[in-house]
C-alpha cells in the first residue's frame, strides 16, 4: 500500500468545533448475495452493505493474522488462546506455496505446515479461521511465496494461462483435502479465504536471481477474469465457504457481488523509503475519513464500486512492522490503537491485523525461505504478540477496543460517518487542528478522537469541547467546560447510548464492555488522562441513584455524575422501568488489564497487570521478571467458590464488586553464562535448572551494530536487524540443544563513513569506509513464571 507523499502543512485548517447529525439516515439493506452460508447448528453468516451478520445480528469482527508455518506448531495452542482472548475472533494464516511443495511434487504438510492441525486448532480455541490460500501471498517470503521452481517456466504466472491454473489447480486440490471437514458448512472453524494477494497491484523479487540484477514476478493480468478462476479452482477443489475474500488497494480489480474487497493501513511503509527519499513522510491513516459513504475515495481506497454498497472490511491493519534492512523504524503501541480508532470512525465493521502474532522464518531443504529485505528468519513484525509470544502493550490497548467492537456492535455498526465541516483538508503534517468523527444514527452514536500521529509530534488540545447537532436537540460534550486531548490519545465517546434500559446522554469515558449479572447489567469505562470522567443522564427516567463520593450535578432535565476513576467507585442507577445499571469507571492503567474470559462456569471480567487468558475454564496468569511481589487479581462477578493457585487456596476479599485476591509468586532469577569473543561476539550459556518453573526464558541482548545473528552449533536460530531496542530470543523452543551446546551470538558491524562503489571486471563491490562498530552491550535472561488459577467447591456443597 502506498500512500502519496505529503507535503508539509503552512497553516492548521480551520474546522468546525460540531458535528451536524441532523441529515444521517443510514440505509442499511441486504448485499454480497454470491456470499454467507450456515452451518449444522444454525449459524449463519451473511451481507448487508455496512456489516457482516451473525446469526442475523450486527457482527463486529475482529481478525488477528499469525503463520502456522511461522510458528513451533507445539506452541499453536498457547498462541491461539492469548489470540482469543485478545478478542480475537477469527485467526488468519498464510498458505505459502513455497513451504508446502518447495520441490515439485513433493508436498509436506507436516509438523509446522500441518494446515490441517491448525484449524482444528481454531475449532477448540473457539476462534473462526480465515485462509490466505495464495497462489501469490508474498508477506515477504521468498519469491513472494512462489516456489522457485516456477521460474522460468514457459508461460506468465498470475495469470489465465492454462497452464498456470493447472498447477495452481493442484495447490488448490492439496489445501482442499488439508481442509476438508473444517468448513463453516461442516461445522467446522473456516469461514472464509483469500484469493491471491495484491493482484495487479504489488509483486515481489525472485530470490532466485542475482542480487544486482532483480528480476521480479509479474503483478499479474487477466483483471477480474483471473479472480473468477480462482475461485472457480477453489470451489472445486471442495473450499466451499461464507466468505471469498481479495485484497481491494491499489486497484486491484474486484468481482462484484461474489468477493469483499478488503483495505488496511500502514504507520510505516519501508517501500517508500529509498536513497533518493530517505526521510518517512507522515502516513494519512490518522486523519479521518468516510470510507462508506457514496463516491468517497481517499488515498490508497479508490474502489471501482460504490462504496455506499459494500461493508468496508480490513484485513491488513498494521500490528506493528517488520524491520527492513534500509529502513528499521520502531512502531509504539500507540500508532496500532490510534490506526484501529480511525479505521472504526470511517465505517469499518471487520478489524483485521496484520501481523497480530509475530513468528519466525522457517528453513527450508534448499535454503532460507525469506526475502532478502528482511531477516532470514525472524518475523516478528512488533506484533502485539511477539515471535515468542511476547504480550505487548500495543495488545492490551487493542483488547480493550476489541471487546468494545463485541458487545456494542448492535450501535456501532448501524451508524454512519460524519465529519466536521473543513475536516476532509486536514493533512498527516497537521498537529493544530483538532481531529474528530462522530457515528451516528437515529440521534445516537459514538464520537472519536485522534491525537496520534506517526512521524510527527502531536501537541495537547486544551479546553475541548464539541457541539452535536442532532435530530431532536443539541448536545455540547462535554455540556460546559472542556477537557484536554493529550498528545498521543485516541478516544470514543458515546452519545445517547442505549445502556440497558437507561439512556446515557453522553459521556466522556471510553466504553470497554459489557457483563449481565444477577443483580443488573455492569457497563466498564475507562478515563483517558487529561479527561475527567463524566456521564449525563436523562434525570425524568431515573428512580434513583447509589454512589460514593462523587459529584452530582442537576442542569435542565439532565443528572450529571462525575466520579473519580478506580475498582472501587462504580455507581448504580435504578430506572423507573425497573432496570438497574452499574456503571464502572477504570482507570487507563486498569483498562489495559482488562480481560473478559470464560471462567469457573461463566463470562467473568479479570483486572490484572499480569496476562491473563483462559484454558479449559480456568484462568491462566503469566509475567515476566525476577520480582517476588504478588499477583493482584480482581474478579467480576465474584467467585461462588474458593480459588487456588497451582493447588494453594488463595485468600480473597471484597473490593467494590469485586474480589480481590493476591496470588504469591517466588523470585526467579536466572544468570546466563556469558564469555566474550571481542565486542561483537559471545557464547551463552543456561545454569543447570533454567527451565525449571518457568514458562519461558527470554534472552534479551543489548548491542550496537548492524544484525545480531544467533546459532546453535553452526546453524542459525534467530536473527535481528539492530534498531536500538533490546533484541529478544525465547529460548525454551530451542531446549535440550541449548543446554548442551549453548547458543554464539555474532554481532555485523555497522560502519560509519562514506559509501565506496568498486567496479571490476568480476562484479560491482560496495565497501562502507569509517569505524567498524559491533558492541554486545549486556545479555540478560528473563524468566516468565505461569500460574493457573482454579475455583474449587466449598466445603459442605
Amino acid at each position: 500500500m502506498k500512500p502519496r507523499r505529503i507535503e508539509p502543512v503552512e497553516q492548521p485548517i480551520l474546522v468546525s468545533p460540531e458535528i451536524d447529525l441532523r441529515g444521517i439516515r443510514p440505509r442499511i439493506q441486504p448485499a454480497l448475495p454470491g456470499l454467507g452460508g450456515s452451518n449444522p447448528r444454525g449459524d449463519s453468516i451473511g451481507f448487508t452493505n455496512a456489516y457482516m451478520t451473525f446469526n442475523g445480528k450486527p457482527w463486529c469482527a475482529v481478525s488477528g493474522e499469525i503463520h502456522h508455518a511461522r510458528y513451533p506448531h507445539r506452541e499453536w495452542r498457547d498462541a491461539l488462546r492469548k489470540m482469543k482472548a485478545g478478542g480475537i475472533e477469527i485467526v488468519s494464516t498464510y498458505v505459502f506455496w513455497i513451504h508446502h511443495e518447495e520441490v515439485e511434487g513433493v508436498f509436506d504438510w507436516s509438523g509446522d505446515r500441518d494446515l490441517r492441525l491448525f484449524v482444528q486448532l481454531c475449532a477448540e480455541v473457539g476462534v473462526f479461521a480465515i485462509v490466505r490460500i495464495g497462489p501469490f501471498c508474498h508477506g515477504e517470503v521468498r519469491n513472494g511465496g512462489f516456489p522457485d521452481w516456477l521460474y522460468g517456466r514457459p508461460f506468465p504466472l498470475r495469470s489465465n494461462d492454462e497452464r498456470y491454473l493447472a498447477l495452481v489447480a493442484r495447490l488448490y486440490g492439496e489445501i482442499g483435502r488439508q481442509l476438508e471437514g473444517q468448513y463453516f458448512k461442516d461445522g467446522g472453524p473456516v469461514i472464509g479465504v483469500q484469493l491471491e494477494n495484491e493482484f495487479m497491484h504489488a509483486a515481489a523479487p525472485w530470490e532466485t536471481t542475482p542480487k544486482l540484477c532483480l528480476e521480479w514476478i509479474s503483478g499479474g493480468t487477466g483483471g477480474t477474469a483471473h479472480i473468477r478462476a480462482l475461485k472457480k479452482l477453489a470451489r472445486e477443489a471442495g473450499i466451499v465457504v461464507p466468505l471469498y475474500t481479495t485484497t481491494g488497494w491499489g486497484g486491484a480489480p474486484v468481482l462484484e457481488g461474489e468477493v469483499l474487497p478488503l483495505y488496511g493501513g500502514y504507520s510505516i511503509c519501508p517501500w517508500n523509503v529509498t536513497e533518493s527519499t530517505p526521510i518517512h513522510s507522515p502516513t494519512r491513516e490518522y486523519v479521518f475519513r468516510d470510507f462508506h459513504g457514496k463516491d468517497q475515495r481517499y488515498d490508497v481506497f479508490d474502489p471501482p464500486y460504490d462504496p455506499a454498497a459494500y461493508p468496508f472490511a480490513c484485513c491488513e491493519i498494521g500490528g506493528g512492522m517488520q524491520s527492513w534492512y534500509r529502513y528499521r523504524a520502531v512502531a509504539p503501541a500507540e500508532s496500532v490503537e490510534a490506526m484501529a480508532v480511525v479505521k472504526l470512525a470511517g465505517g469499518c465493521s471487520l478489524l483485521g491485523y496484520y501481523m497480530f502474532h509475530g513468528g519466525s522464518n522457517p528453513t527450508g531443504a534448499r535454503g532460507f525461505l525469506n526475502e532478502h529485505v528482511v531477516p532470514r528468519i525472524s518475523y516478528d513484525f512488533q506484533a502485539p504478540l511477539g515471535e515468542f509470544g511476547q504480550v505487548r502493550d500495543s495488545y492490551r490497548r487493542l483488547r480493550r477496543l476489541h471487546l468494545f467492537c463485541r458487545d456494542f456492535a448492535d450501535q456501532l455498526l448501524p451508524a454512519s460517518t460524519a465529519l466536521p465541516q473543513g475536516a476532509a483538508a486536514i493533512e498527516a503534517r497537521d498537529t493544530d487542528t483538532l481531529r474528530f468523527a462522530a457515528r451516528a444514527a437515529a440521534g445516537r452514536g459514538f464520537l472519536f478522537f485522534n491525537n496520534y500521529q506517526y512521524h510527527v509530534q502531536t501537541r495537547a488540545h486544551p479546553e475541548v469541547a464539541v457541539e452535536l447537532l442532532l435530530p431532536s436537540e443539541q448536545m455540547r460534550i462535554p455540556s460546559s467546560g472542556g477537557f484536554t486531548l493529550k498528545a498521543g490519545v485516541s478516544a470514543i465517546m458515546p452519545f445517547n447510548l442505549d445502556a440497558g434500559g437507561v439512556r446515557l446522554e453522553y459521556a466522556t469515558s471510553q466504553p470497554i464492555a459489557r457483563l449481565e449479572a444477577t443483580l443488573g447489567v455492569h457497563f466498564f469505562f475507562f478515563a483517558h488522562e487529561g479527561i475527567p470522567p463524566e456521564y449525563r443522564f436523562d434525570r425524568k427516567e431515573i428512580e434513583s441513584v447509589e454512589s460514593g463520593e462523587m459529584d452530582q450535578a442537576e442542569e435542565g432535565g439532565s443528572l450529571i455524575l462525575r466520579p473519580p476513576a478506580g475498582i472501587q467507585t462504580a455507581f448504580s442507577i435504578s430506572a423507573r422501568s425497573g432496570a438497574r445499571v452499574v456503571f464502572h469507571t477504570l482507570t487507563e492503567k486498569q483498562s489495559r488489564g482488562f480481560s473478559r474470559l470464560n471462567l469457573w462456569g461463566r463470562e467473568r471480567v479479570v483486572i490484572t497487570e499480569a496476562d491473563a487468558y483462559e484454558s479449559d475454564g480456568a484462568l491462566k496468569l503469566s509475567r515476566r521478571g525476577s520480582a517476588s511481589t504478588p499477583i493482584e487479581v480482581f474478579v467480576f462477578p465474584r467467585p461462588d467458590a474458593r480459588l487456588a493457585a497451582d493447588g494453594t487456596r488463595l485468600r480473597t476479599a471484597e473490593e467494590g464488586y469485586f474480589s480481590r485476591c493476591s496470588i504469591p509468586m517466588q523470585a526467579r532469577h536466572v544468570e546466563p553464562q556469558v564469555t566474550r569473543f571481542g565486542q561483537g561476539n559471545a557464547e551463552v550459556r543456561v545454569p543447570a535448572g533454567a527451565f525449571d518453573g518457568v514458562k519461558e526464558l527470554i534472552l534479551s541482548i543489548e548491542y550496537d551494530g548492524d544484525i545480531g545473528n544467533a546459532f546453535i552449533d553452526g546453524r542459525l536460530i534467530a536473527d535481528d536487524f539492530s534498531n536500538g531496542q533490546p533484541w529478544e530470543i525465547g529460548l525454551r523452543r530451542f531446549r535440550p540443544r541449548i543446554e548442551e551446546s549453548g547458543l554464539y551470538i555474532h554481532v555485523t558491524p555497522r560502519r560509519e563513513g562514506t559509501l565506496v562503489v568498486h567496479e571490476s571486471a568480476m562484479a560491482a563491490q560496495q565497501e562502507l569506509k569509517g569505524k567498524q562498530v559491533a558492541e554486545i552491550r549486556g545479555i540478560t535472561a528473563i524468566a516468565e513464571q505461569e500460574v493457573t488459577v482454579v475455583s474449587e467447591r466449598a466445603p459442605g456443597r
